[in-house]
């Protein structure tokens, strides 16, 4: 490529047009490495691998890798610590940078679409509400087929109190609560936090009087995968034998699980 092409018809097609380094290069009939070359040294930042992709498919250039296929758990698990690991190796610059490029895949789309996705944000709180969190689901369906007796959503667990236990395990006397962020961060204000946590409260004395063992799991983040909701089944699979097993020093206790 020579320096006689205009940069402004570079950057265009690349950031505006949302042309690939490939595409660029076919229409003036070059190599993809040099057009990217001329691109980049006159200030055209490159897109990371992950958008590059993620831009592919929403253009219908690409097919979604995924799409149709059914993973197994272990295969999401190794993965979901992959990425984990992969997150926590990059440097503070590259986690601003991908930060930055988020902001403004933002800022590009419509009014509509920014709606859009709001209002199937609410959807999903509302629904999570309604049918159970997805790390309940998770821990319910493994509890069952690791043997254990449950009960979801119990509600008279002590006689004239109105007393919710998200799940109970009735042959051990054990009540698991799952606890979102609002339990913990000031997501609604501090106000609604500060009656989370007094109710909380409460509720752990009231329990705790009445002879039952509480497993509190405190998922402190907002995005639950499943690497973490399969780390924080280790850790309660870990308790509940550690309860099972010294059953009568074990009552009347209160465990922390925390989801991060």
């Amino acid at each position: 490529m020579s320096e006689e092409f205009d940069i402004d018809v570079i950057k265009s097609m690349y950031e505006d047009k949302k042309m690939s380094w490939q595409e660029i290069a076919k229409f003036f009939g070059t190599y993809t490495n040099k057009v990217r070359r001329f691109g980049m040294k006159h200030g055209v930042q490159s897109r990371d691998t992950s958008t590059a992709q993620s831009l592919a498919i929403k253009q219908g250039k690409r097919e979604h890798p995924t799409k149709g296929k059914k993973r197994s758990e272990a295969v999401k698990v190794k993965i979901g610590n992959k990425q984990v690991k992969n997150w926590e190796n990059i440097s503070d610059d590259e986690r601003k940078r991908r930060s930055e490029i988020s902001k403004k895949l933002w800022e590009e789309k419509t009014a509509d679409e920014k709606t859009m996705m709001r209002e199937n944000a609410v959807k999903g709180v509302l629904r999570a509400s309604k049918d159970g969190s997805k790390i309940e689901k998770y821990l319910e369906e493994k509890l069952r087929a690791d043997g254990y007796e449950i009960e979801t959503h119990k509600e008279d667990l002590i006689s004239a109190e109105n007393v919710h236990i998200d799940i109970y395990i009735p042959n051990y006397a054990i009540a698991i609560e799952i606890d979102g962020p609002a339990h913990f961060l000031p997501i609604w204000g501090e106000e609604k936090l500060q009656k989370h946590i007094a109710k909380d409260q409460r509720k752990n004395a009231m329990i705790l009087s009445y002879g039952f063992t509480i497993v509190r799991i405190k998922c402190i983040t907002k995005t639950i995968t499943i690497t973490r909701m399969f780390n924080v089944y280790e850790q309660l699979k870990k308790i509940l034998e550690d309860i099972i097993n010294d059953l009568p020093n074990k009552r009347n206790k209160l465990y922390e699980i925390e989801a991060e």
